[in-house]
């Protein structure tokens, strides 16, 4: 796959972020019944930014990482007093 001109090339370590957040990201979705879309919404992202995400393929912004961290939190809370 060609990246971006200019844009350096993603070291071992961001690649294995990526892939450890996408990781989160299905298991907390699945855990929750969460559809991209859902999660999306939250995160007031694309439905595509979303896939990518999940994939392992991107890294949110900080904002977006910040609010998905609150999301997780919530949720967990929630599931740990049901």
């Amino acid at each position: 796959m060609a990246r971006s001109v200019g844009r350096p090339a993603s070291t071992e370590e961001e690649i294995r972020e990526r892939e450890a957040l996408g990781a989160e990201i299905r298991e907390f979705m699945a855990e929750n019944l969460f559809t991209e879309k859902k999660l999306a919404d939250l995160l007031g992202v694309s439905r595509r930014s979303m896939q990518m995400m999940k994939a392992g393929r991107s890294m949110p912004h900080k904002e977006t990482f910040d609010r998905l961290q609150v999301v997780f939190s919530k949720y967990r809370r929630m599931r740990k007093t049901a």
